[in-house]
């Protein structure tokens, strides 16, 4: 545990993790997938000028329903579900439907639009799909260690964290991490900022009074370290009144 004053790194700087706290990574082209990459873009654009005025028109039809639908929403805002059956207003009815039927109205005539060149519309979006599940893909990223070894390392330091936790706050009374992790870990809290201090309010559970009198402790202990977190805001805990 850290003097006053002092931040508490989030993770220690021991050749796995960089000083950001962040696992070091390699770098690697994939040449594959950024040639499919590449082919997919030009058969995107191939089948966009292709089709261009079609999609010209749907444009028009999306921009109308854009322009619709906040004002379809607002009227059925004040509709009502009853047993499963919308009740309209009287005084908002006409309008409704109104707009209602101008949207509908706009999406079959897209569908009109992509029947004519049924094909071509499910070659495009098809390609559009397959370039959006690819980004990101040109790039392989490997790291240094293998993953084993690094969930041993944090294994190794969450027990000796928790270990720390029970023998010099808890007064080392015997508790599994299991039940430490239910009985303190997952008690519920709230948080408050200032601009230098962190409290973090945590819940009494009254269903457990020997925990919560042990915490007390533990808080007043904690408190006088005045452990800064990673903001350097000291972080102060304390128990919600009752």
């Amino acid at each position: 545990m850290a003097s006053s004053g002092t931040t508490i790194p989030i993770w220690e700087s021991n050749g796995i993790f960089e000083p950001s706290g962040r696992i070091r990574e390699k770098k690697t082209e994939n040449p594959r997938q950024r040639e499919k990459q590449e082919k997919l873009a030009l058969k995107i654009s191939n089948l966009r000028e292709e089709l261009e005025n079609e999609i010209d028109e749907i444009n028009v039809h999306e921009h109308a329903i854009a322009t619709l639908i906040p004002k379809e929403r607002r009227l059925r805002a004040e509709t009502k579900l009853t047993e499963g059956k919308r009740i309209v207003p009287e005084a908002i009815s006409e309008d409704f439907e109104r707009f209602g039927k101008k949207i509908r109205d706009h999406q079959r005539a897209i569908k009109e639009i992509e029947k004519t060149r049924e094909k071509e519309f499910k070659a495009f979006t098809k390609s559009q799909r397959e370039w959006l599940r690819l980004q990101g893909k040109e790039t392989d990223y490997t790291v240094d260690v293998e993953l084993d070894q690094i969930m041993t390392y944090f294994r190794a330091s969450l027990v000796h964290l928790y270990a720390y936790f029970i023998r010099y706050f808890l007064g080392g009374e015997p508790i599994s991490m299991v039940s430490l992790i239910h009985r303190v870990i997952h008690l519920h809290a709230t948080i408050e900022e200032t601009k230098d201090v962190r409290e973090i309010i945590l819940q009494d559970n009254h269903q457990d009074p020997t925990m919560m009198k042990n915490l007390q402790s533990a808080v007043i202990k904690l408190n006088g370290l005045k452990i800064r977190g990673p903001k350097g805001k000291v972080m102060n805990f304390s128990f919600a009144q009752s």
